[in-house]
């Protein structure tokens, strides 16, 4: 993926990804990393846009599941915001 692809956006990241056949546009809200990474909350301040970026890109499997799981109740979306909460860890 390209570095350029992932950028911060105000208090989000957004990425263009294509899942289940389309080019989605996807945006991860600081407080949805932040709920899967409960330190980060302590630390929020320390949390830079290039940091919510890296995030994001070590990250695009956690994304995509949770992007997938978000398509089962409108498969025709283009864009997409993960939620708090919506970010899973693999059991």
């Amino acid at each position: 993926m390209e570095t350029d692809s992932i950028r911060a956006a105000g208090d989000s990241t957004v990425v263009d990804l294509w899942i289940e056949g389309k080019l989605r546009a996807l945006t991860i809200p600081r407080s949805a990393i932040e709920a899967y990474l409960p330190l980060a909350r302590h630390n929020a301040v320390a949390m830079t846009d290039s940091d919510r970026c890296e995030f994001v890109r070590k990250n695009l499997g956690l994304i995509a599941r949770a992007v997938t799981a978000r398509l089962r109740t409108d498969r025709t979306a283009t864009a997409v915001c993960i939620e708090p909460g919506q970010l899973v860890r693999e059991s």
